[in-house]
């Protein structure tokens, strides 16, 4: 299996919400409820996304021409915002890569403290970052539902 790594393009964001809504319905119940994630899963996508992509440092993984992953993040803020990988391609490292290149692009603009907002399925993967959890919380996500958060940062030197 050959992963490109690639800037996703404001057209590729229907293909990036789908792999998405695919991963959030491939999260263990032991996480989360069937109903938060079902209505999770069903969020539309929004109508910014394109715009979001275009602004912010982004990647997507390619794997036999179609987006089997992607990333956000938010330079200014320190801010990694989204990383989904299809259920079908979990466990190959995909997250892993996806992740090295977008702190990549933080090493040259200097140091700080990068912070995500995990889900308690993706802390784990966090943690073998090298992120280190601050506290948990709640997300309460606009469309009614609330998902438990862990916020971590790493340092970035």
């Amino acid at each position: 299996m050959s992963i490109l790594l690639r800037r996703p393009e404001p057209h590729d964001a229907p293909a990036m919400w789908a792999a998405r809504s695919r991963a959030i319905r491939a999260i263990p119940r032991c996480y989360y409820d069937e109903a938060s994630l079902s209505t999770w899963a069903s969020v539309p996508m929004p109508a910014e996304l394109p715009d979001v992509i275009a602004a912010l440092e982004s990647v997507a993984a390619i794997c036999d021409g179609q987006i089997v992953g992607w990333g956000l993040l938010d330079r200014a803020a320190w801010r990694l915002e989204a990383m989904f990988v299809d259920p079908d391609y979990q466990r190959r490292g995909i997250a892993r890569e996806m992740y090295g290149s977008l702190e990549a692009t933080l090493k040259h603009g200097g140091h700080g403290l990068l912070s995500v907002s995990s889900t308690l399925n993706a802390a784990p993967f966090y943690q073998r970052m090298g992120f280190v959890e601050r506290e948990r919380s709640k997300y309460h996500h606009p469309s009614g539902f609330v998902l438990d958060c862990i916020h971590m940062d790493k340092q970035i030197v």
